[in-house]
């Protein structure tokens, strides 16, 4: 377990290291293939979200994915990339997480994963943002980078002699 103390310190709320759904390439799964291909072919990620007319998010979708909707054994069919939509691919399952969820679990999930994708709450999954392993990476290396082992050490000690005086 993730002392809450230095949890709180690398990312005190959530909110400071979401990227609001407003700020992230996704795509709805009612566009077609050769729509999303276009999209990805401008973005520099590997991956995004896709969400229902309702802002619900479906799945993650990559450039490979589309394009293997493309080849056949004969020959490459980029046409047929119109008439095919989003939905009907096979959808990579994303990783989701809530505005309640705690740094140790955030970590766990990024060990895997590029993004996690924040919802309203695990039964509705509307999309709200995305948690990118960058930015909790760059935030650990800031706290490690501003904090002392000494520093470290003081505050633990007075975390165990306030925690013996309330003892008593």
């Amino acid at each position: 377990m993730i002392d809450p103390n230095l949890s709180k310190n690398i990312v005190e709320n959530l909110k400071e290291v979401i990227i609001p759904a407003d700020n992230v390439v996704y795509l709805y799964d009612f566009n077609s293939l050769i729509h999303g291909l276009l999209v990805l072919n401008q973005v520099d990620y590997s991956m995004i979200p896709v969400v229902n007319q309702n802002g619900q998010i479906v799945g993650l979708v990559s450039i490979n994915m589309i394009v293997k909707e493309a080849i056949t054994l004969e020959d490459i069919d980029f046409d047929n990339l119109n008439y095919k939509l989003i939905k009907h691919l096979d959808l990579r399952k994303p990783e989701f997480i809530t505005m309640n969820e705690k740094l140790e679990s955030i970590l766990h999930k990024l060990v895997d994963n590029n993004f996690l994708c924040v919802v309203e709450n695990h039964i509705e999954k509307k999309f709200i943002g995305i948690i990118t392993r960058n930015m909790i990476l760059k935030r650990i290396n800031a706290f490690l980078h501003r904090t002392s082992l000494k520093e470290l050490r003081v505050s633990n000690f007075q975390q165990g002699r306030e925690k013996k005086l309330i003892n008593k």
